[in-house]
């Protein structure tokens, strides 16, 4: 009964010798499909943020072309308030998708 024991302990450990080479490639595929998939949805993320600033592009040129309208008005730049706030209300009639249009002094 003592070889039959001991040749029953053998034959497993030549089975778990033979399983962890295969367990091994398993845990190796998987990290290597992990790393696959997480390159995919980061190039995917990266062209969909690249999408999403060429949409926003025309409204942020559109934005400092306004700005700089805004500046160079001869009604921003004098003093005769009543004037520059008739222009900033036209101007924003105009573009309404601006919430408010104003001007401050450098003191504020």
């Amino acid at each position: 009964m003592a070889s039959s024991s001991g040749l029953r302990s053998r034959l497993i450990g030549l089975i778990l010798v033979a399983l962890v080479p295969v367990f091994g490639l398993f845990a190796w595929v998987a990290a290597d499909h992990q790393k696959d998939v997480l390159q995919l949805a980061r190039a995917s993320l990266q062209s969909q943020a690249l999408m999403a600033a060429a949409r926003q592009q025309p409204l942020v040129e559109a934005a400092r072309q306004l700005l700089g309208d805004i500046a160079s008005g001869p009604s921003v730049k004098g003093r005769l308030t009543g004037l520059c706030a008739e222009y900033l209300r036209n101007l924003q009639a105009f573009h309404s998708v601006y919430a408010d249009l104003c001007v401050v002094a450098l003191d504020g």
